[in-house]
């Protein structure tokens, strides 16, 4: 079994009123739109298959190998909608698929266990609370404050959540939106990290498993790397990135026979005949629009293309037209149109600043803290929002952060 303590993932459920829709469209066309709302593919592309191989696989693995005592923490981040929750809850089933006896032995096994984090968590003590309420067994407050009279909270919290996730043979726990974390009001970071540190050193373990976690967040969780000394190097961090055109190519035509396979004629423009083989092609014209949309995000791109499809149901036809795309909405995305313009959705930004990890003052030279530089980088992200939110700013990458 796989335990998710969080909202229902990429969850679409048909309601009464929208099943009212329906009534007008063919039974066919029905069944259609419901295989698309209960099914959640994932299309695979080899940014995603590399991770999953080389960096999740064998943490799932080796969870029970007497390694040394000190335990690795993966921070998973990227943009947004570039697809790493979705890598990462599709992986946990791949791994169920080929680990299935750790699955077997018992209900009460959960061999990975997926949390989202919230954004009132400020302190270490918040933070493990936290933790033990979403694994099921919170703490009494009576409890609380007699372990705080001899100041032990802490160490029988983290003690509690070890003990528990050996119980539940525990052999990967993901916390998703980790960004949340990072709060300017929160100046306990480095003590949620040696809560983390602790959590993972194999001296506190009774047997031989020992849970790996993972960190998963956006490009906003960038600073958790500003308290990796806090862990000894035990920070291991990969980023998510956009998909270059070449692979996005590929991967937009995985996605088109899976809404084959799922009963959409073939013959949506999505696809072209080639002149020579006859054979269908992707049509290049809506792949540099899909393109251009999306950002080349894996996680944006199948939402638009499912959106549009069911759109183009809905409203009586077979298949999407480049007119359904247009008419998705996608939050915080800038594209280039025909014209040229820029099509621009819930964003004002016009001026682009490109910053770097290492930047500590702003690039705006009337500014007063041009010349004056910020302790963090995420002090420098927080004035650039609250001080020039006309500005956009991006990574040496060119994503936006």
């Amino acid at each position: 079994m796989i335990k998710i303590a969080s909202k229902n993932f990429d969850g679409f459920e048909l309601s009464e009123d929208h099943l009212d829709l329906l009534n007008g469209i063919n039974e066919k066309t029905r069944q259609i739109l419901e295989r698309i709302n209960n099914r959640k593919p994932f299309y695979m592309y080899n940014q995603a298959k590399q991770i999953i191989k080389s960096e999740i696989d064998c943490r799932f693995r080796d969870a029970d190998q007497d390694l040394n005592d000190r335990g690795r923490i993966l921070f998973f981040y990227g943009n947004f909608n570039t697809g790493k929750t979705y890598t990462l809850k599709y992986s946990g089933f791949l791994l169920k698929t080929k680990y299935d006896t750790y699955w077997n032995s018992s209900e009460d096994v959960f061999p990975i266990i997926f949390i989202d984090l919230r954004d009132d968590i400020n302190t270490a003590k918040q933070f493990l609370l936290f933790l033990l309420d979403q694994l099921g067994r919170s703490v009494d407050p009576k409890q609380i404050r007699e372990w705080e009279k001899t100041n032990v909270t802490e160490i029988r919290l983290r003690d509690k959540i070890i003990r528990l996730l050996e119980t539940y043979k525990t052999r990967i726990l993901i916390l998703d939106e980790c960004q949340r974390l990072l709060k300017s009001r929160n100046p306990d970071i480095p003590n949620i990290f040696e809560a983390l540190k602790d959590l993972t050193t194999k001296s506190y373990w009774n047997g031989d498993l020992r849970t790996h976690f993972i960190l998963c967040g956006t490009q906003d969780g960038v600073p958790l790397l500003e308290a990796a000394d806090w862990i000894q190097g035990r920070a291991h961090s990969i980023k998510l990135k956009s998909l270059p055109i070449a692979e996005y190519g590929i991967f937009l035509w995985t996605i088109y026979e899976g809404f084959i396979q799922m009963g959409i004629s073939k013959e949506w423009d999505f696809a072209i005949e080639d002149a020579e083989s006859h054979e269908l092609i992707l049509n290049p014209e809506i792949a540099l629009f899909l393109y251009k949309r999306s950002g080349g995000k894996a996680g944006l791109t199948v939402e638009l293309i499912r959106d549009a499809v069911k759109r183009a149901l809905n409203s009586g036809k077979k298949f999407p037209s480049k007119e359904d795309y247009k008419l998705v909405i996608l939050e915080g995305v800038t594209y280039k149109t025909e014209d040229g313009s820029n099509e621009t959705s819930n964003t004002k930004n016009s001026i682009q600043v490109v910053i770097g990890y290492d930047n500590r003052q702003c690039q705006i030279e009337r500014c007063p803290r041009h010349k004056n530089p910020y302790k963090t980088y995420r002090g420098l992200i927080n004035h650039y929002k609250n001080k020039h939110p006309n500005v956009e700013l991006l990574n040496r990458e060119g994503d936006r952060i």
